[in-house]
């Protein structure tokens, strides 16, 4: 792996960074998205897109998370890698829309594929269509219109289904911090069902979709990670205390020392395993680890920039508040740190056994 900084992720980071300055909610990021034809970045060349590869997600994503924005570009994303391992015409139809930019996608239940057999997500085929169950939750920044991608196991594996709004509109109900879609007794056409993860645990993602989105899940936290840094910084230089700025204390200045050597290590984790996914090489084992590894780096640096802020940082009008909103439904959107984790193991386990003959 190359580890020079490629001038063309510099000067695109750049130029999302500037669209994404004047937007404030999902509506407006996505405007200024598709003013880049960001949608586009990934795509295949077949549904209108460049087929730049997952480092642009990676930088797309943490821009978002950067400027503490609704994450509008993973799962139009994820459908899009769903429907090119589909080679069906309606994929093909699809996809064309989505590299567009027309259709936006929330993804739902994802968290839940790692959970007990009585949490988790399951579809019953009938016909070609299947019968699903559950119920996702959806985050409070719902764009109006957008379809859900969910994940349901059925007998066969792990199907991807994409549903359109009106489908799950009357089924939706508030809930705190955000809304409950009820999927139990809903049946998914068979053009709506448009990928697989495979059958196992972990899934054994054959196509590389899971393990691409959470690439991206694990940029977008390290962006939010890496604004409410900026913020902290920029506040601790501001604020004097005894005659001197905060940051002058060791109290103040080595948390935040030590942290941005994990926020360095996380970027390169993630950017890594965005190397090898389009270089066509092996990369689940390495997006499951920078997700986890990305995920707890979060958490502990958007509670150190809050502390820093103090009471201030509490106040719903503070900058560094709404990366803190963000990161909770952030962290565990694919999955608890801890199932995450302990996925990453088995990974770990499992190459070793294959390279280790039995004596």
């Amino acid at each position: 792996m190359d580890l020079t900084p490629d001038p063309l992720f510099r000067r695109l980071a750049g130029t999302v960074r500037a669209r994404l300055a004047a937007a404030e909610d999902a509506a407006e990021a996505r405007a200024a998205l598709r003013g880049i034809e960001a949608p586009a970045f990934e795509a295949p060349v077949g549904a209108g897109g460049f087929d730049l590869g997952l480092a642009c997600g990676v930088v797309v994503c943490s821009e978002l998370g950067r400027r503490a924005l609704p994450d509008v570009h993973s799962g139009p994303s994820m459908a899009l890698d769903a429907m090119a391992s589909s080679g069906t015409a309606e994929a093909a139809e699809a996809a064309t829309a989505l590299a567009a930019g027309d259709t936006a996608v929330h993804l739902a239940g994802f968290d839940l594929l790692g959970a007990p057999a009585e949490r988790s997500l399951h579809a019953v085929p009938d016909g070609g269509a299947l019968r699903l169950s559950g119920t996702v939750s959806l985050p409070g920044n719902w764009i109006p219109g957008a379809h859900l991608l969910v994940p349901q196991r059925t007998g066969a594996g792990v199907r991807l289904v994409l549903l359109p709004e009106d489908r799950v509109r009357d089924r939706t109900r508030p809930a705190p911090g955000g809304r409950l879609v009820e999927l139990t007794g809903l049946v998914a056409a068979e053009a709506e069902q448009i990928g697989d993860l495979g059958d196992g645990t972990p899934s054994p993602d054959p196509d590389g979709v899971l393990g691409r989105a959470r690439v991206r899940a694990g940029a977008y936290l390290y962006g939010l990670a890496l604004g409410a840094q900026d913020l902290a910084v920029r506040h601790a230089g501001s604020r004097q205390q005894f005659g001197a700025p905060i940051v002058t204390r060791q109290a103040v200045a080595f948390p935040l020392a030590r942290q941005r050597i994990a926020l360095g290590a996380t970027r390169l984790a993630l950017l890594e395993a965005a190397w090898h996914a389009d270089a066509d090489e092996p990369f689940s084992d390495l997006a499951v680890e920078a997700l986890a590894l990305a995920a707890e780096t979060a958490t502990r640096v958007v509670r150190t920039a809050l502390q820093i802020h103090g009471a201030r940082g509490m106040s719903l009008g503070e900058p560094v508040h709404a990366h803190y909103l963000l990161l909770p439904a952030a962290v565990r959107a694919l999955g608890a740190v801890s199932v995450l984790w302990r996925e990453a193991g088995r990974r770990r386990l499992a190459a070793v056994r294959v390279r280790v003959p039995a004596p």
